[in-house]
């Protein structure tokens, strides 16, 4: 495996809510681009929440792929959003109003679960929120998401491009979007690396080892938890 096109993961349960983090903006488009073709591929409707750079680029990589994406968008299989301009409806003093989330996103959803049955979703916004530092309105809106996922059934992706993050604070970086997708369960990696690759390639070691040791702390933390007495699972 190419250690650049790397991408680590949070889960849950039953794998309908995924996080992914890349370590630059081309491997984020790969893994968003496949997420979408694989949704194509079956049947499914596909919503994008997406930054205005981050679609063009997906678009041209579906393009590339032989997806007539206009023709898709036409006949409603395909929906794509500006995740900023969504974000600016939905903020009300820095606060996620829940009735515009309703009225612009869950109906977005319904509609199409009603219409469609099998729907995939990329969620941009949270991580737009994120970046930028606002970190309570990205929860917030997590907390919207994770409602509608218990609603409906559909699968959610968000992901996080790290390409323009400083290395020595990936561990930072790393832990507020754990905090963020708090109910998720980090999946750590093989951290093995003979070292002899390039730059790019190091960094990428520098991202593994960071978010391993993040795991391991959130992992080992949500087991103490459920074994704590209050927990019910012990006697």
């Amino acid at each position: 495996m190419n250690r650049k096109n790397m991408t680590w993961h949070l889960t849950d349960s039953n794998g309908k809510h995924i996080v992914q983090v890349c370590g630059d903006d081309t491997c984020q488009v790969e893994a968003l681009s496949n997420y979408i073709q694989d949704g194509l591929l079956n049947e499914e409707a596909v919503v994008v929440f997406a930054k205005p750079a981050l679609r063009k680029h997906v678009i041209s990589h579906l393009s590339a792929l032989n997806f007539d994406v206009q023709a898709l968008k036409d006949k409603g299989q395909v929906k794509f959003f500006d995740a900023e301009f969504m974000i600016s409806s939905l903020l009300i003093d820095e606060t996620i109003d829940q009735q515009a989330f309703y009225e612009l996103v869950e109906s977005q959803i319904e509609t199409l679960h009603s219409k469609c049955g099998k729907i995939r979703v990329f969620g941009g916004m949270v991580a737009t929120l994120w970046n930028t530092g606002r970190y309570e309105a990205a929860m917030q809106l997590e907390e919207l998401w994770i409602g509608l996922t218990q609603k409906y059934d559909f699968s959610l992706l968000c992901s996080y491009s790290l390409g323009n993050f400083d290395p020595a604070n990936y561990e930072e970086t790393l832990q507020r979007i754990f905090n963020c997708h708090n109910y998720l369960t980090p999946v750590e990696v093989d951290d093995s690396s003979d070292n002899s690759g390039s730059v790019g390639e190091a960094v990428m070691d520098v991202l593994t080892l960071a978010w391993n040791r993040a795991a391991k702390e959130v992992n080992k933390a949500k087991q103490n938890l459920n074994q704590s007495p209050s927990s019910g699972l012990l006697n």
